[in-house]
């Protein structure tokens, strides 16, 4: 098995400030501003916790990622931090959405099982991240764009509703 972070398109964080630092390095258009990228904005709205973007087109030309990002904050002089420090930036890391559900398979086994199991990834507000099909997509990625989860798998989200898990 590859080491994971060996699978990462790209490395990066981008600071408030309108610092952005990228690995590997490539050249960046002048008006590039990470502070206005969905993967920021995400990353801040789940302060403190590790976030994941739904796929996008990713910027630099490597076609459909997923981010998994989280906040950076202002330390002390102590080397000790809070949670309500302010927010000095954000760091994230891309995969294709192939790794990503290798990544996925790997934290949770049971979705290898594909004849009984179908595994997929939701955020906060229902939007799938990776299903379990969009592997079958091949060079189509763009359908798993903003999919939400009421569109994809109606019957679960009529669970969860009813559950009151989702609204």
């Amino acid at each position: 098995d590859r080491d994971l972070l060996d699978l990462v398109i790209w490395a990066y964080v981008g600071f408030k400030v309108g610092v952005f630092r990228l690995y590997p390095g490539t050249r960046l258009a002048q008006e590039y501003d990470a502070v206005q990228r969905p993967w920021y904005k995400r990353a801040i709205a789940q302060r403190g916790k590790i976030a994941f973007s739904i796929p996008y087109e990713d910027a630099f030309g490597a076609g459909a990622v997923i981010t998994r990002c989280k906040t950076l904050l202002a330390g002390r002089s102590n080397h000790t931090y809070d949670d309500l420090d302010p927010i000095v930036g954000v760091m994230g890391l891309d995969f294709s959405m192939d790794v990503f559900y290798y990544y996925m398979v790997d934290s949770f086994p049971e979705c290898t099982d594909h004849g009984n199991i179908g595994c997929f990834m939701i955020d906060d507000g229902g939007y799938i991240i990776m299903h379990y099909d969009w592997l079958d997509l091949q060079d189509d990625k763009e359908q798993a764009y903003g999919v939400h989860l009421s569109q994809k798998e109606p019957g679960v989200a009529k669970i969860l509703i009813d559950e009151n898990v989702m609204r």
